[in-house]
């Protein structure tokens, strides 16, 4: 079982039900990045002209990279070695061409995250308004087992009765 599990664990810890969401990112990000330099379909947001001799392959790689690292931070580490990975295996393109064409899918990126971050998708944080009054007293001697949860009012606690306190 843990071997299935590694193999194939959510990219990032990602929620499942955001994985849609992190692929329709991605591909769209590589769609328009590509599409832009051959357009042979209508694009999804990016409708600006690349530079004709961009590299469609560079532009590829840079679009979900650029993505990528937006989504997941913490992995820029590997996210980056396999980039450069990617980029070095174009050998075939001049150097100008795989730069236009990193340059192109860069701005790709940044153009469909700003239109995709202000959707409503990703509700904001709610503000912190403090510790509640009261919440220590109501708990008497009990101590729980997540002191941080009572320092900041935690509502699961009061919500099961403090059945995890003893």
């Amino acid at each position: 079982m843990d071997r299935y599990y590694e193999r194939h664990r959510p990219c990032g810890g990602t929620n499942p039900l955001i994985t849609s969401r992190v692929v329709a990112l991605v591909s769209s990000s590589v769609f328009d990045a590509v599409n832009g330099i051959e357009d042979r379909y209508q694009p999804i947001h990016v409708t600006a002209e690349a530079p004709r001799h961009a590299s469609e392959r560079a532009a590829a790689v840079q679009a979900a990279y650029a993505m990528l690292l937006k989504l997941y931070p913490a992995q820029s580490d590997s996210l980056t070695m396999r980039h450069d990975a990617s980029i070095a295996a174009i050998t075939e393109e001049k150097p100008q061409s795989i730069a236009a064409g990193m340059a192109w899918g860069q701005k790709v990126a940044d153009s469909i995250w700003d239109w995709r971050s202000a959707d409503g998708f990703t509700p904001p944080t709610p503000p912190f308004l403090g510790v509640r009054a009261g919440v220590r007293a109501a708990l008497g001697t009990r101590t729980c087992a997540s002191r941080r949860a009572i320092d900041f009012g935690c509502r699961v606690c009061e919500s099961v009765r403090l059945d995890m306190c003893k």
